[in-house]
């Protein structure tokens, strides 16, 4: 018969583990064949058994839900702790979902009813497990509330009936403290979960240092294009990067003072080079004779600014267009909001090229955001960009170009649709890059819709998440995914967002830091490890990086991807 154990003190997880590990004896002697895998059988079963007890004692259930509940006001929900506990993350249970970007946030209170830790708002999610991430925060023994709050008036989340607890004043976000609180029989039923990752396997290896630098790679095979330094030539690998084939010669002047490589990519049988001066290239083919044809957009009033530079990934495809954003070197183009720039009316512009025509338009410009950080293509269906920063204004956040949207704007521009949204109570948070995610599962924890999961530009944190589904566009909210784990630098924001095909593990790099570093994220993605640091003085260069075949790319690096015991 099994046995409950009850532990709150994250540190004694490991020993028991062992202990129970070393309790499961299962003699196999003199057998063979059906009879040895049986017993073997049997000593499996044991361990999955243990294993699954082992996962039940590192979260804290406030109350199992025995009916659903509308929350138009702050529900808490007081629970105990008798030994010290490091918490990072909540969870409730979605029973009905509201379709109109509609937030919920959670948050922690002492037992004066003060806000210790808050999730931030986050768009409430498709019915299921919602698994919202907090500061990791060390919580001494004691009584504490779980607070519960959204802005919606159809979502539902899981309440017991007779859990005892109380009910404030309506308010959203939580409210510190909450007012008038009142007894109620009902509560939220809250899952408030310890710090926790399994094991790694001691897979991770890394080179760097490498001969060819990865830019980018051929959507149709994922297989890396960069610059074999030693012999000045582009290069493909047909082997995920264990070697590569050199092909054509470098773009002219693209390696010159104030050019060198920002972005590769492929695209209907061509090279595109983009270069940090914003300079754009074009092969004739993807042979090692192709030819190259100097595209760049022109400098002029109605298109680049002439100070404008290129971010990585900075090229985006769709509708049969190649576009390229305005990012910024010394003065700022924009003037509103900030410090004039050389043009008094001017603001970022997003610059599209016609890939049958070979003409350049102004695809748009954004006169409430600093400049273009990224883009990302969701396949033929929508090209998105990413614009920062905090201070510059409403547009920040994420735009949305459908291709029946080109040409369609006033004077010939694209009709781009402003995705999030950062104005209040929605946060005002900016990404860097980002991927679409789909829902996923480990370790007993779900992520259970397709989202974009961002890299932050903003300290303190590390992803962000928009969700892409059943949202109002206009009015998606950017929220908190992974906090910034304690004790990292205070500057530090994250780039070169990657995610795992196979697991699902996302991995990035940190920037702006004393302490450059690579770290990993598995669904749904609310925790994350470091993996590696960099030296001082070791390449570090933060630009777009690849995934095939169980290995990361990134610059003049290469990785052998890391799995979490499990996966």
């Amino acid at each position: 018969m099994a046995t409950q154990i009850t532990v709150l003190k994250p540190e004694a997880i490991d020993q028991i583990s062992a202990d129970l590990q070393a309790s499961v004896q299962v003699q196999v002697d003199q057998v063979s064949g059906d009879a040895e895998q049986t017993a073997l059988d049997r000593l499996a079963a044991a361990e999955s058994a243990d294993a699954a007890e082992l996962a039940s004692i590192k979260n804290i259930t406030t109350s199992n839900p025995t009916t659903q509940s509308q929350l138009t006001n702050v529900k808490l929900v007081p629970f105990r702790l008798y030994s010290e506990t490091v918490i990072n993350r909540l969870s409730i249970d979605v029973i009905v979902a509201d379709t109109a970007a509609k937030l919920a946030e959670v948050g922690i209170y002492n037992s004066a009813r003060e806000l210790l830790v808050r999730s931030g708002p986050r768009e409430l999610t498709p019915a299921g497990e919602m698994i919202v991430a907090v500061p990791e925060t060390n919580l001494p023994a004691g009584k504490y509330y779980v607070g519960v709050t959204t802005d919606s008036t159809i979502g539902r989340v899981g309440v017991n009936e007779y859990g005892g607890g109380e009910v404030a004043t309506a308010a959203f976000p939580l409210p510190n403290p909450p007012a008038s609180p009142t007894l109620s029989a009902a509560a939220p039923s809250v899952t408030i979960r310890q710090k926790y990752l399994p094991p790694l396997q001691g897979l991770f290896e890394i080179e760097t240092g490498r001969t060819v630098r990865v830019y980018g790679q051929d959507a149709s095979n994922r297989q890396p294009w960069g610059l074999n330094t030693s012999t000045f030539n582009m290069a493909m690998s047909i082997d995920s990067g264990h070697t590569f084939i050199d092909k054509m010669t470098v773009p002219p002047g693209a390696l010159t003072t104030g050019a060198g490589i920002a972005d590769v990519i492929v695209e209907g049988g061509k090279l595109y080079v983009l270069c940090n001066n914003l300079d754009l290239h074009e092969s004739s083919d993807l042979s090692a004779t192709a030819t190259w044809t100097d595209i760049s957009c022109p400098v002029s009033a109605g298109l680049s600014s002439g100070n404008a530079i290129a971010r990585p990934y900075g090229l985006g495809v769709v509708g049969g267009h190649i576009f390229i954003g305005e990012y910024t070197s010394g003065a700022e183009v924009r003037t509103t909001g900030m410090s004039p720039g050389p043009d008094p009316v001017r603001g970022p512009r997003i610059f599209r090229f016609d890939l049958t025509a070979r003409t350049w338009a102004l695809s748009a410009e954004f006169l409430s955001a600093r400049h273009i950080h990224s883009f990302h293509n969701q396949g033929s269906v929508a090209l998105f960009a990413s614009l920062g920063d905090a201070g510059w204004g409403d547009q920040i956040g994420l735009q949305r170009l459908t291709p029946s949207g080109i040409g369609a704007g006033p004077g010939g521009t694209d009709s781009w649709l402003q995705w999030t949204t950062p104005v209040a109570p929605r946060t005002n948070h900016y990404p860097v890059d980002f991927l679409l995610v789909p829902a996923a599962e480990f370790n007993g924890e779900s992520q259970n819709d397709a989202k974009f999961i961002l890299t932050s530009d903003r300290p303190e944190y590390h992803l962000l998440e928009a969700a892409r589904n059943n949202t109002v566009a206009g009015s998606v909210n950017m929220g908190v995914q992974t906090y910034q784990p304690p004790g990292r630098p205070a500057t530090e924001t994250v780039r070169s967002l990657v995610m795992d095909t196979d697991t699902g593990n996302l991995f990035y790099w940190t920037a702006e830091t004393t302490e450059p570093a690579l770290f990993m994220s598995p669904p749904p993605y609310t925790q994350t490890v470091k993996l590696y640091d960099f030296a001082p003085g070791e390449a570090n260069v933060l630009l777009r990086s690849v995934y095939v075949n169980g290995y990361v790319m990134m610059f003049n690096s290469r990785f052998r991807v890391e799995k979490f015991v499990g996966q």
